[in-house]
């Protein structure tokens, strides 16, 4: 069965009385089958988003609301989100307060969506330039990997899934991370330059590591179907996001935005500097990391004076419990997590100054 028509068959199972579908204009294009199994089973709308986290604001979670009014949702209906991250995040929200509950299912376009982002349904819009700070649980019907698709993605799309991928072998096992480390980073040999940043020679990635991907998504539900509302161990699923969300927003207030994935990878090497410090973390883990991040990863436009403007936007993030320390997820080896370690200020500057030493 292709996932198109599992998508098909999972619709008809659901009996809704009618559906919108959400996706975003770059998917749009190469999403015809699918959008045409889900309306060979019952009348669908499509609704469609600007890509990337444009598409995560409250003026598109207004439109969407008002599409789906308009398409006549009714509680019996469905929302099939068709895309990465932001569609899933944008279109769950939507589904979770619109009429206080539609159901969802999500078709993962890239692998960011397939290991992290379409699975166990944290949905979410962005709010006065920061990350996620409006959102509610929403747990999908079903997520559905569109394998078919992801051979289709830009390079910089799969380096960012492989962000995610780093974190979730990180807190899974030594074994798994250091066959990420080996097998991806020689998939993808061609250090990154602006030239080859789209370029499409991914050495079919998604294909020779499909097992890892679903490993992945496989440690991921389980630690949902353990804590499906992060009341304590899921929050380990925050590895690298404090300080990742925190250049992702400074990227793109000045002009120069990155990848979700891209600014995770680059947060981890600050989780990892933090967990030497404050968990005992093996040093020499450090460095084979740091030289896979400046291989593959473009540069981050993130200087040392940064670092003020950084915590700043750090003291926003939801796993604070305090005025005075910043709370992150840090490791004491692969597979060793410690969901919320207290970090000072001074702490966190000191970390922020190795991470621009380490990349130069």
């Amino acid at each position: 069965m292709t996932p198109a028509e599992e998508l098909s068959a999972v619709v008809a199972s659901l009996k809704p009385d009618r559906a919108v579908i959400v996706t975003d204009s770059n998917v749009r294009p190469i999403a015809e089958e699918y959008i045409s199994a889900v309306g060979s089973v019952v009348p669908a709308g499509v609704f469609i988003l600007p890509p990337g986290e444009q598409g995560k604001s409250l003026e598109q979670l207004a439109s969407l609301a008002a599409f789906m009014s308009q398409s006549g949702l009714s509680r019996n209906s469905l929302v099939v989100n068709i895309g990465g991250g932001c569609v899933s995040d944008l279109g769950g929200f939507a589904a979770a307060v619109f009429k206080r509950g539609v159901r969802t299912v999500n078709v993962a376009t890239t692998i960011l969506a397939a290991v992290d982002a379409a699975i166990g349904g944290k949905t979410a819009v962005d709010f006065l330039g920061l990350k996620n700070q409006l959102g509610a649980f929403h747990i999908p019907e079903r997520v559905i990997i569109a394998d078919d698709l992801l051979r289709h993605l830009p390079r910089e799309e799969y380096l960012s899934g492989l962000g995610e991928v780093l974190k979730t072998a990180m807190l899974d096992s030594r074994e798994l991370y250091l066959e990420v480390l080996k097998d991806c980073g020689r998939s993808m040999e061609r250090p990154y330059t602006p030239e080859n940043s789209d370029c499409s020679d991914k050495a079919d990635w998604a294909e020779k590591f499909a097992g890892i991907i679903s490993r992945c998504a496989e440690f991921k539900e389980e630690v949902v179907r353990r804590d499906p509302e992060e009341k304590g161990l899921r929050r380990i699923l925050n590895l690298g996001h404090t300080a990742g969300h925190a250049f992702e927003a400074l990227a793109a207030r000045k002009g120069d935005a990155v990848s979700h994935g891209t600014a995770v990878a680059h947060g981890l090497l600050v989780s990892l500097i933090l967990s030497h410090i404050k968990c005992g973390f093996p040093s020499l883990s450090i460095y084979p990391y740091r030289e896979l991040l400046q291989k593959l990863y473009r540069r981050l436009p993130v200087k040392c004076s940064d670092a003020e403007a950084l915590a700043d936007i750090m003291r926003h993030d939801k796993k604070n419990t305090s005025g005075t320390a910043f709370n992150f997820v840090l490791l004491r080896d692969f597979g060793v997590p410690e969901e919320c370690v207290p970090v000072s200020k001074e702490e966190l500057l000191g970390a922020l100054d190795i991470y621009c030493d380490m990349m130069g």
